[in-house]
């Protein structure tokens, strides 16, 4: 993953997890000198920040889960927390429990199929995780919101510019695909008359009638001329030349 792209991910993830563009720089660190990959590592947000949603609207599997580990997802206020402020005290209270299936499970329960592979970051707790963002910081590894939204307008603008290249193309290519398409239709057109490629040029070659109207109408002459007409929309390319040579070879020119 490019510079660029990496920073464009993290505008995204603080986007859909509502986590500041900072505290995603640090569980990035982290995460990774833990072993645990950016992808799990915004997965497993992701679910959490769907969990707390779930548990602030009433659901009871949600509700249980959090009160199962003694973690509130509102303030004081009743307004639901960050995802990260979660994140720190569900970290905390995962440190100090023993690994195992219950601890295993739980994760799950909060952090969906990717639970279990956070475990390691989970089981620095709070003092760990925020030694850890002390480093980041320090190291020069916290990006801001405005590099990453400048990075994600980059990488917008790229891909309408891929887009209108590509409609670019088709204006282009048109008359091209519209030649090939005539000389592939011509092809199964011979091969129905019962004519292979070779036997389409055999005859080509040892009949060539005098008459244009005459020559026109064998399935061989019409496959060959769009054929023709592909080759000079491509400037002459060497498989219509090859071809040529062997009419003219079979022909005795």
């Amino acid at each position: 993953m490019g510079l660029v792209d990496m920073l464009d991910g993290l505008d995204n993830m603080a986007e859909k997890t509502g986590v500041s563009v900072e505290s995603l720089s640090t569980l990035r660190y982290t995460s990774q000198a833990v072993s645990v990959s950016q992808d799990q590592l915004n997965t497993g947000l992701t679910r959490l920040a769907k969990t707390m949603a779930d548990a602030d609207g009433g659901n009871k599997e949600a509700i249980e889960t959090f009160r199962a580990m003694g973690v509130s997802v509102t303030d004081a206020n009743g307004k639901l927390r960050a995802t990260d402020d979660v994140l720190q005290e569900v970290a905390q209270r995962f440190s100090g429990w023993e690994n195992g299936p219950g601890k295993a499970a739980m994760a799950m329960r909060l952090f969906g199929r990717s639970g279990s592979d956070l475990i390691p970051l989970l089981n620095q707790g709070t003092a760990g995780l925020n030694s850890m963002a002390n480093e980041a910081t320090a190291l020069g590894a916290v990006f801001g919101g405005d590099v990453t939204k400048n990075a994600a307008e980059f990488n917008n603008n790229l891909a309408k510019l891929k887009i209108a290249a590509q409609g670019l193309e088709a204006y282009i290519a048109g008359p091209l695909i519209k030649s090939l398409a005539d000389s592939s239709q011509a092809f199964i057109d011979a091969r129905k008359s019962g004519e292979g490629f070779l036997g389409i040029l055999d005859r080509m070659a040892a009949s060539r009638p005098k008459s244009p109207a005459r020559r026109s109408g064998l399935p061989g002459v019409r496959f060959f001329s769009a054929l023709q007409q592909s080759g000079d929309a491509l400037k002459a390319p060497k498989a219509t030349e090859q071809i040529q040579a062997y009419v003219n070879k079979r022909h005795g020119a």
